[in-house]
């Protein structure tokens, strides 16, 4: 008898055909897996820039790829039993063959090379044949340690506190690196207004605590001036950060650069002042010594320009530009005349002594003293002057330079109404 040839044809049992029929079926859905699991989620990988169209891979290269290594392997002999990788029964400490390493590295590769293998088995939650899908890639080592877990155990409260932590992490950075500030917007507008209300305090209540409240002051007091004095300096410090930020006009155009600015920005005397009333002097020595210095507070109105540029932006905004002067002069004699009570007062209460003659003031209670002290001033800075005589030289000296401040005020008041 004659030994058959090798490439004589043998025909095949019903056993041998299902077996192969099993084993198309596995290779098609193992094919259906790797488009959907690999090739699909890398078609949103933003590309290299640096790397030409004719030398990045395409995704149908990698599919024929791995749809040859697959079929090298089942033309071999060697068969992946993909039937029965959703089933519970596997081990899945059972060895591979060297066909299903051989796909375990390349997927492990792509994997790798897509930069997005954390949105591998994503889809599990919503489609009910991802579990089976990710048993096998989990077989491979490459299932998503995060897939394990069901849409029930997502707590959304949670989920929506990640996502504001991480727009509250990208805007700062943004702001950080790349935000410039236009001056000409209405935001920096209101910016301005809200460092005018901080300087406002600063001029009126610093000199006003240092003349009319002593070392010793009550319990509430003390909370309210440590409060808005703190929230006054955040203010300032967050004012430092708007004008580093803020652009400028370079040959008709605003300049987005935020190291040119920045650079600029430390070049000049501004930023100097701007450190300067910020220097928290007030608080060391309240530190130390445990009693309110808020004489050292004066650093805090160096920032003049800002209100000053407020008050032209609004002369330039509001439709009755004559009114708001006429509002602003009035502010500025209040403001002389609370400057000047207070000085009388300390000059009256520290210098010369209280109830030392007539003209210093009698003790009394704390709005007494400083409505009293207003209204001197007020007699003294419009020169009406019906107030008691001065009796030490000190007294006569203070009463002089203040007659002489009160015709400059006048004529400053004739000057702007007459325009």
């Amino acid at each position: 008898m004659k030994p058959s040839s090798s490439n004589e044809l043998h025909p095949l049992d019903p056993a041998d055909l299902e077996r192969l029929h099993r084993r198309r079926a596995s290779n098609i859905r193992m094919q259906n897996i790797i488009k959907t699991k690999i090739l699909i989620p890398m078609a949103d990988v933003v590309r290299q820039p640096s790397l030409s169209d004719s030398k990045r891979p395409s995704f149908e290269s990698s599919s024929k790829s791995l749809a040859t290594n697959a079929k090298e392997g089942l033309s071999n002999g060697e068969s992946i039993q993909l039937q029965n990788f959703g089933s519970t029964d596997q081990k899945p400490d059972e060895p591979l063959s060297a066909s299903g390493r051989r796909f375990a590295n390349i997927a492990k590769s792509i994997t790798l090379l897509s930069g997005r293998s954390s949105r591998v088995g994503d889809s599990s939650l919503a489609n009910p044949d991802a579990q089976e899908q990710n048993a096998f890639f989990n077989k491979y080592g490459m299932g998503n340690q995060q897939t394990n877990t069901s849409a029930e155990n997502v707590n959304p409260e949670t989920v929506a506190h990640i996502s504001r932590v991480k727009k509250m992490k990208l805007w700062f950075i943004f702001a950080w690196r790349e935000l410039v500030i236009d001056s000409s917007t209405d935001s920096y507008y209101y910016w301005l207004g809200v460092i005018s209300f901080a300087y406002l305090y600063n001029l009126l209540l610093v000199i006003f605590r240092c003349v009319f409240f002593d070392q010793n002051l009550p319990f509430h007091w003390t909370i309210f001036f440590v409060i808005t004095d703190i929230f006054c300096d955040m203010l300032y410090i967050g004012d430092i950060y708007v004008r580093s930020r803020t652009g400028y006009l370079e040959q008709g155009l605003l300049v987005k650069d935020v190291a040119k600015i920045v650079k600029a920005y430390k070049k000049t005397y501004t930023a100097y002042f701007d450190f300067i009333s910020v220097f928290p002097a007030d608080y060391l020595l309240e530190a130390i010594l445990r009693t309110p210095r808020p004489y050292l507070r004066f650093n805090r109105l160096i920032k003049l320009d800002r209100i000053q540029a407020f008050i032209s932006a609004t002369e330039t905004r509001i439709a009755a530009p004559n009114a708001f002067r006429i509002f602003c002069v009035i502010s500025y004699i209040v403001v002389l005349i609370h400057w000047n009570g207070c000085i009388y007062f300390f000059v009256s209460n520290e210098i010369v002594g209280r109830d030392s003659d007539q003209w210093v003031y009698v003790e009394d209670t704390l709005f007494r003293r400083y409505v009293y002290s207003f209204y001197w001033s007020m007699l003294i800075l419009t020169t009406i002057g019906e107030v008691p005589y001065p009796v030490e030289n000190i007294e006569f000296v203070f009463v002089t330079l203040d007659l002489m401040c009160g015709v400059l005020i006048f004529a400053t008041i004739v000057g702007n109404v007459g325009r």
